[in-house]
Formats: C-alpha cells, sequence, structure tokens
C-alpha cells in the first residue's frame, strides 16, 4: 500500500513538473491547446478532465494511459522556436523548478512531521525546518527567472560532471537506475526504516512509514527536476542550451545529445538486466 502511494506522490511530481512549464507559457502569453497531467499520447486513448482555470481558459485537461510522462501542447507547434530565446530559456526550465519546489515541499512536510514530538507537540525543530522549506521555496518563486537564465544551465552541466564521476568510482553498470531499478527502489524505501531517518524510530516518532514515503517521493522529484537540466534533447537542459544556437547548430546539438541521451538510457535498462541476472 505504501510502495502504490509513494508512486502516486511520483507521478504526481511529473504533472507538477509539466504545469510549471504550462505556469511559464501562460505567462509569456502563448496560447496553451492541451495539458496532459498524465500520460503520453499512445496509444491513441484520452480521458478528458472537467477542469477549467481561468490562467489557461482554452486548454483541455486529459490523462492517458501511458503513465511514463506528461506534457504540454501548444495552440501551434512551431510557436516556441519564434519567442525570444530568454523566454525559451525561462519556460523549458520552469519544469525542473517546478519539479524541484515540489521535492522541498514534500521532504519538508515528512521532515517536519518526523520532528513532532509523541505528544504531537510542535518542536523547534520541527518549526526550524518549515522555515528551511518556505524560505527555500519564496527564493525559487521570486527569482524563478534568475536562476532559469543563469543557475540552471551551470546546474546541467555540473550534472554532467556527476555522472562522469560516478562512472569513473562505480562503473559504467552500476552508475545507472533504470525503470526496474527504479521501482524497485521504491519498494525498498516506501515504508522502510533503511534510510537516514532511522534514528528517529528510536526516538519513538509515530507513523514514521508514512513520513517516509513523502521524504522519497520528494527525494525523487528533486532528482526528476536535477536530471531534466541534463544539456542533452530533448531534456528542459537541452532546450535551455539551444535557446541562442542558430537553426544549424540547434539541428546538429540536438542530433548528438540525443543520441548522447538515448544510450544513456540503454545503459541504465541493461544495467537493469544485469542486476536481475545476478540475483
Amino acid at each position: 500500500m505504501l510502495t502504490f502511494f509513494t508512486i502516486m506522490l511520483v507521478l504526481a511530481s511529473l504533472s507538477v513538473h509539466e504545469l510549471g512549464h504550462a505556469w511559464a507559457m501562460s505567462e509569456r502569453n502563448i496560447p496553451i491547446k492541451r495539458i496532459s497531467l498524465l500520460g503520453m499520447p499512445w496509444p491513441n486513448i484520452t480521458w478528458r478532465l472537467p477542469i477549467r482555470l481561468k490562467r489557461f481558459p482554452d486548454a483541455e485537461w486529459v490523462l492517458h494511459p501511458l503513465i511514463i510522462g506528461a506534457y504540454v501542447d501548444t495552440v501551434e507547434e512551431k510557436v516556441l522556436n519564434r519567442i525570444p530565446p530568454r523566454d525559451r530559456i525561462y519556460i523549458a526550465a520552469m519544469g525542473p523548478i517546478a519539479s524541484i519546489v515540489a521535492g522541498i515541499i514534500l521532504i519538508g512536510f515528512a521532515v517536519t512531521a518526523i520532528r513532532i514530538d509523541a505528544a504531537n507537540a510542535i518542536t523547534v525543530r520541527a518549526l526550524y525546518s518549515m522555515g528551511i522549506s518556505i524560505a527555500s521555496l519564496t527564493v525559487l518563486w521570486f527569482l524563478r527567472d534568475l536562476i532559469a537564465r543563469f543557475i540552471c544551465p551551470l546546474v546541467g552541466v555540473a550534472m554532467i560532471g556527476l555522472i562522469v564521476l560516478a562512472i569513473i568510482k562505480l562503473g559504467i553498470w552500476n552508475s545507472f537506475v533504470g525503470p526496474i531499478g527504479l521501482v524497485d527502489m521504491v519498494h525498498t524505501y516506501a515504508g522502510s526504516e533503511t534510510d537516514v531517518h532511522k534514528r528517529f524510530v528510536a526516538g519513538g516518532v509515530e507513523y514514521f512509514a508514512i513520513w517516509n514515503t513523502f521524504y522519497f517521493a520528494g527525494t525523487l522529484s528533486i532528482v526528476i527536476g536535477l536530471s531534466n537540466l541534463l544539456p542533452l534533447s530533448p531534456l528542459d537542459g537541452g532546450h535551455i542550451f539551444v535557446a541562442h544556437m542558430s537553426a544549424k547548430w540547434r539541428t546538429r546539438y540536438e542530433y548528438v545529445t540525443g543520441c548522447a541521451l538515448a544510450a544513456l538510457i540503454a545503459v541504465a535498462v541493461t544495467s537493469d538486466i544485469l542486476r536481475i541476472m545476478n540475483m
């Protein structure tokens, strides 16, 4: 049950990611045709949701059965290529920023909850955790434009460095986790007492397993946001890096980095298979 709950939280964070893109598009006055809260349009099965929001007056809200992501469709597909590079960067970066915001909220909620004592009294440490979460969210929101333009590209490059460092230290097959490994992680850590918060169990914290699901889902949401900043097409980081390129160089960059991303995915899936074979 806790594993299912954790998966639902992670899927909800994917929806938040796309809502970040949609919010940025609305701020830049780009008309939105469709918002998929969950799922990709294959096979051609669509469930329409009775949602109407003033910020997205003409948008159609949908779900799809292929729940491996979500997406936002504009009224005109090529409209994003005609807007200024600064706006393209902002729209691309707001998805990862939204994922990080969702992760901070989930982790902040979990850490605050597990620092409430057995008498259900708010402790100083719980207030401290809550304050850090609120302060982080405030900074992210009011400085989101600067973060999108300057911090996100740097984080994308740093993520490449972390991948190279992980490969050097752990080896190529142990540095990546594919979909099977991800599901196994959810099953292992959701509701378990094996992570860094195990000490709170010894302190008599009630309902620890529930808070642990929030903590794990929040961590995964932040990882999803940071991973999307990798400067590889078609990730958001790739869109950020091609924003100032000419059409010719953009095509070349997208082709090369798209192949690199496909190779990373192939390695991740292969590492999952090798783990299963060695079990």
